[in-house]
């Protein structure tokens, strides 16, 4: 009995050691692809479902493209190898990104090229003589102290130029950018859009984005790395005051879904670890075509908080992407 075991035992064992083999060049080619196995497969491709011809999310008009959130959702998307977003990555990144323009002054949006040298760095786009043309474009904006020659600038503005710079390789105009964030903290620690009449009061998403530009960009210089740590402390207890039953925020008297997972983000940026109680919140919010809902959206998945929640549910954040 004993006899007849022994040869398959080894067989077996000749067997695994192949295995291993194939395995392992199995998981090294899904890692030089730029993507893993996703946790939740269902969201991911309800979101590439949302995407017009596979190529953009549309806006509140039908046929117009939504450029911020599409840029945000195929950085998110590119941490799975499981869905394709090429013909997105094409259509955004690969051709002439005029969108990034203004129509009126012919200046580039600061923000969306921020999102637009993100997104390009995680997708790993064939892009290079287009970045190049955005980090100058952006360059020409972007004093030496940090701040922007548009009065209209807004903290999503310096958080995404922060990002996008840095993914770039460009940590001289990353570093000045998230020097400027720092000054656009309120009293109450949080981060509101911008510092105009129009918008006195700190918001969750603001202060999300605002933590992990910081966070990414805190010792780029060790004279300011003190003045960055003390301004995402104090946003981090902004957060702390603000979150729900531990597991939420509100905005507008409604659960802020898009501001819950930026925050849940933020908050692996900064400590490493997953706020479980804000993820099993998240996790619960998807709906059943896989979608993350939201109060605009009854019974079925939103486009927009999935676009900026999906990467929160796969227990990661725009920290990750970069390898941080």
């Amino acid at each position: 009995m004993n006899k007849k075991v022994t040869p398959r035992v080894r067989r077996i064992v000749a067997l695994s050691s192949a295995a291993v083999t194939v395995a392992v060049l199995v998981v090294l080619l899904v890692l030089s692809m730029g993507g893993t196995q996703s946790k939740h497969l269902a969201t991911a491709e309800f979101l590439k479902s949302q995407f017009v011809l596979g190529e953009y999310l549309e806006g509140f008009s039908p046929g117009v493209p939504e450029y911020g959130f599409s840029l945000e959702a195929v950085s998110q998307l590119s941490q799975t190898s499981e869905v394709d977003s090429s013909a997105a990555i094409k259509f955004l990144l690969e051709s002439e990104p005029d969108f990034l323009y203004s129509a009126e002054t012919g200046e580039i949006i600061p923000g969306l090229a921020g999102k637009y040298l993100f997104a390009s760095k995680v997708t790993g786009a064939a892009n290079g003589a287009q970045t190049q043309t955005v980090i100058g474009s952006l360059s020409e904006l972007i004093q030496e102290d940090g701040t922007l020659t548009l009065t209209t600038a807004s903290t999503f503005d310096y958080a995404w130029m922060s990002l996008g710079l840095y993914a770039q390789d460009q940590q001289e105009m990353a570093k000045n950018a998230s020097a400027a964030l720092v000054t656009l903290a309120r009293e109450d620690g949080g981060f509101g859009f911008d510092n105009s009449e129009f918008t006195t009061a700190s918001s969750t998403d603001a202060t999300a984005m605002a933590i992990m530009a910081l966070q990414l960009t805190k010792d780029l210089d060790p004279e300011l790395t003190a003045s960055k740590q003390s301004s995402i402390e104090a946003a981090l207890a902004y957060l702390d005051a603000g979150l729900v039953d531990g597991s939420h925020f509100v905005a507008f008297d409604a659960v802020d879904i898009n501001g819950t997972a930026l925050a849940l983000m933020a908050y692996l940026a900064t400590s490493g670890q997953l706020n479980e109680s804000v993820h099993e919140y998240l996790v619960a919010q998807i709906q059943e075509d896989g979608g993350i809902g939201s109060p605009w959206v009854e019974n079925a998945g939103d486009r927009f908080a999935t676009a900026q929640g999906y990467l929160a549910l796969e227990g990661k954040s725009y920290l990750t992407l970069l390898g941080k």
